[in-house]
C-alpha cells in the first residue's frame, strides 16, 4: 500500500514540474499579443523570425548573388576569351562569362580574327579607345601600325628588315573636316611601310565610323613601295572620285574597294596582278581603269556593276574564281550594263584564256567581243555570256576549246558564229535561247565530238532506266538554224544525234588566182586560173550603178574560160566544190 502511494506522489510532482512553465508563458504572454496584434505588426514577425531564426532561410537567398564559384574563376580578361576548361563544367557561369566578354568592346575587337589564318586581327576606328590599351600597336597622327621584322634575300644574303604594317587609320582631332585627299605613305615613324589593313566585311564593310576617311576622301594616293591592298581596306568611301596606284603594287585583296558609289577612275598599276573576289564591286561610275590589260587574275565579282563602255583585256587573263568563303566567285564584269565591246589584246602561245562562270554575264549592251589569235588555248566558262541579248559578233574563235553550260544562253541577237577544228567540248545547252541564231559553223572533223557532253536530257528519279543521255551540244538550238560542218562524216553524225535543224557541208574553196578579160565584137572572154579540187566555176556580171550581180554562166572543170555576150563593164568569177548535194564557194575575184 505505501508502494502505490510513493508512486502516486512521484506522478503528481511530474506533473506539476510540466505544467508550471506552461502556465508561467500563459500568463505573461496574452496582454503582450493582443496588444502587438492590434497595434503593429512587427511583434508577430519577431517571435517567428525567433522560432525560424536557427534555420538559416536568408542566408542561401543572399548567396547566389554572388556566385560561390565565382571567386575560383578567372577574372575577366579583355585579351583572351573565357576558356571551358576553367569553369569545371558550370555551363551558366562559363555561359555568363562569355557573353559579357563577347558584347565587350574587347570581344568585338578580338573576335574578328577567326576569319584569319594567322594571328592578324581585324580592326576599326569604332575600337580606336582601345588601341591605346594595346601593347603592340602603335598610333601616329591618324595611323595605327605594327612592327614586324620581315626576312627576305636579297643577292642571295638573308636581309631581315622592320616594316611598320599599316592597320588602320581614323579622324584625329587635328584632322580639317574639309581635307578631301589621303596620302598612304611610303613611310611611317621612318619605318617601310606595309599595307595591310584587313577588315570583315560582314562586321564593318571599311571605314563606315570614320567621317574623316569615308565621307570626305575624294582623292586616294598611295606612295611607292606598296605591294599590297588588303580586304575591305577603302570600301564603302562614298566620296572617293579618284585612286592613284603605285608602280609597286602587285595585288588587291577582296573587296578593297566595294561600293565606292562615285569612283571614276583609277590611275597607275603598272604592275598590277591580280585582283580579288569583289575588289571593285558595286563602283557604279568606275568607267576607267588604268592598265586593266595586264592584269592576268580577277577574281569573281571584281569589277561586278561598273560604268566600263569598251574594255581591253589580257589575252592571257583568267577571270573568275576566288574565295568562295569570302565573295562570289563568278560575274568578274557581271552586270556592266554600258560595256558595249571587249576587245582581249594577243598573249603568249605558252598560256591561255579563260573565262569562267559569268564573266560577262548580263552585260546587255555588249555588242562585240574579240578574242585573241594569239594564246594557247581559249576556254569559254559556264554563264559566260548569259543573257547579253545585245551580242552580234564573236570573233577570232579558232583558239576556243571548250564551251561550258549556259555560255551564250539568251543571246537573242546573235545570228552567226564560227567553232573551231580543235573545239574539245561544248555542253548540250550552251546556246540555250539563242532564238536568232542562222548559222553555225564547225570545223571540227571529230564525230566524237557530240559524245563528249554528258548531261542528263530527261530523268525521272526512281527510274534509271528512264535517264538518257543528250551528248549533242546542238539540240538546244532553234530549227531554223543551219550548221555548216567541212565532211559527209560530220554531217551523219549531226543528223545521228538528234538535232532537228538543217545540216550542210562547207568546206574552204580556194578562188582563181587571176581572171583575164577580152573584148571582142560585142562579146567577152574571161579565163582564169585552175582551182585545185574545184568541181567547177561561175561566171557574174556587176552593175556599180545598181550593187547587183547578174550570172552569166556555169562552167565545169576542168575548162578555164567562157564567152558570153554582155555590155556590162564588170565581171567576177568563183570556184566552188559541191559534197553530198551541198555547194561551197570561193570569194570572188573581179576580172582585168
Amino acid at each position: 500500500m505505501k508502494r502505490l502511494i510513493y508512486v502516486l506522489l512521484g506522478l503528481l510532482i511530474c506533473l506539476a514540474l510540466f505544467t508550471l512553465p506552461a502556465a508561467a508563458e500563459d500568463a505573461t504572454e496574452p496582454e503582450p499579443t493582443t496588444q502587438v496584434q492590434e497595434e503593429t505588426t512587427e511583434p508577430v514577425t519577431e517571435p517567428q523570425e525567433e522560432t525560424t531564426a536557427p534555420e538559416p532561410v536568408t542566408e542561401p537567398q543572399e548567396e547566389p548573388t554572388e556566385p560561390e564559384p565565382q571567386p575560383a574563376y578567372p577574372p575577366f580578361s579583355p585579351y583572351q576569351a573565357p576558356n571551358w576548361e576553367d569553369y569545371g563544367g558550370d555551363y551558366n557561369a562559363y555561359y555568363n562569362a562569355s557573353y559579357e566578354w563577347e558584347t565587350s568592346v574587347y570581344g568585338k575587337y578580338y573576335n574578328w580574327s577567326r576569319y584569319l589564318n594567322d594571328d592578324w586581327v581585324h580592326y576599326d576606328p569604332a575600337f580606336r579607345a582601345f588601341y591605346a590599351d594595346d601593347p603592340e600597336l602603335v598610333i601616329s597622327d591618324h595611323f595605327v601600325y605594327r612592327l614586324r621584322d620581315v626576312t627576305r634575300y636579297e643577292n642571295k644574303k638573308r636581309v631581315t628588315t622592320t616594316e611598320a604594317y599599316l592597320l588602320d587609320y581614323f579622324d584625329t582631332d587635328a584632322a580639317a573636316e574639309a581635307t578631301t585627299t589621303l596620302r598612304i605613305p611610303a613611310k611611317i615613324d621612318g619605318y617601310p611601310l606595309n599595307l595591310y589593313m584587313y577588315r570583315s566585311s560582314y562586321e564593318s564593310s571599311g571605314l563606315i565610323d570614320s567621317g574623316y576617311t569615308n565621307d570626305t576622301v575624294e582623292t586616294l594616293i598611295i606612295a611607292l613601295n606598296v605591294t599590297n591592298i588588303s580586304a575591305y581596306a577603302f570600301s564603302g568611301f562614298t566620296a572617293l572620285k579618284e585612286v592613284y596606284l603605285p608602280y609597286s603594287l602587285t595585288n588587291i585583296s577582296i573587296g578593297a574597294f566595294k561600293n565606292c558609289t562615285n569612283l571614276r577612275k583609277v590611275e597607275g598599276g603598272e604592275t598590277l596582278v591580280s585582283l580579288g573576289s569583289g575588289a571593285f564591286s558595286g563602283c557604279k561610275r568606275l568607267s576607267y581603269f588604268d592598265y586593266i590589260y595586264q592584269i592576268r587574275y580577277m577574281d569573281g565579282a571584281a569589277f561586278s556593276g561598273c560604268a566600263f563602255k569598251t574594255l581591253t583585256l589580257s589575252g592571257n587573263a583568267s577571270l573568275g574564281g576566288g574565295d568562295e568563303d569570302n565573295y562570289d566567285t563568278a560575274n568578274v564584269f557581271g552586270n556592266c550594263k554600258k560595256l558595249k565591246k571587249v576587245t582581249f589584246l594577243d598573249g603568249s602561245k605558252e598560256k591561255g584564256l579563260y573565262l569562267r562562270e559569268g564573266a560577262f554575264s548580263r552585260c546587255e549592251k555588249l555588242k562585240t567581243v574579240v578574242l585573241p589569235k594569239v594564246t594557247k588555248e581559249i576556254e569559254i566558262g559556264d554563264l559566260a555570256f548569259n543573257g547579253c541579248t545585245a551580242l552580234q559578233t564573236v570573233k577570232n574563235t579558232t583558239k576556243v576549246r571548250t564551251i561550258g553550260r549556259m555560255a551564250f544562253q539568251n543571246c537573242t541577237s546573235l545570228a552567226a558564229i564560227t567553232l573551231p577544228k580543235n573545239l574539245q567540248q561544248a555542253d548540250f545547252d550552251c546556246f540555250l535561247g539563242c532564238k536568232n541564231l542562222k548559222t553555225l559553223t564547225l570545223h571540227s572533223k571529230d564525230t566524237g565530238l557530240f559524245d563528249k557532253s554528258y548531261e542528263p536530257d530527261v530523268y525521272y528519279w526512281g527510274d534509271p532506266s528512264s535517264f538518257k543521255i543528250s551528248s549533242n551540244f546542238l539540240l538546244a538550238l532553234p530549227k531554223t538554224t543551219t550548221v555548216l560542218v567541212v565532211n559527209k562524216a560530220m554531217k551523219d553524225a549531226v543528223t545521228a544525234h538528234r538535232f532537228k535543224g538543217t545540216v550542210k557541208i562547207r568546206v574552204t574553196v580556194q578562188a582563181p588566182a587571176t581572171v583575164k578579160l577580152a573584148r571582142k565584137n560585142g562579146a567577152v572572154t574571161l579565163t582564169w586560173s585552175k582551182v585545185k579540187a574545184a568541181d567547177g566555176y561561175r561566171v557574174w556580171s556587176y552593175d556599180p550603178k545598181t550593187e547587183k550581180y547578174t550570172k552569166l554562166a556555169t562552167v565545169a572543170a576542168p575548162k578555164t574560160s567562157v564567152t558570153v555576150k554582155s555590155n556590162a563593164k564588170q565581171f567576177v568569177v568563183r570556184a566552188y566544190r559541191v559534197i553530198d548535194k551541198d555547194v561551197s564557194w570561193s570569194r570572188m575575184v573581179k576580172a582585168k
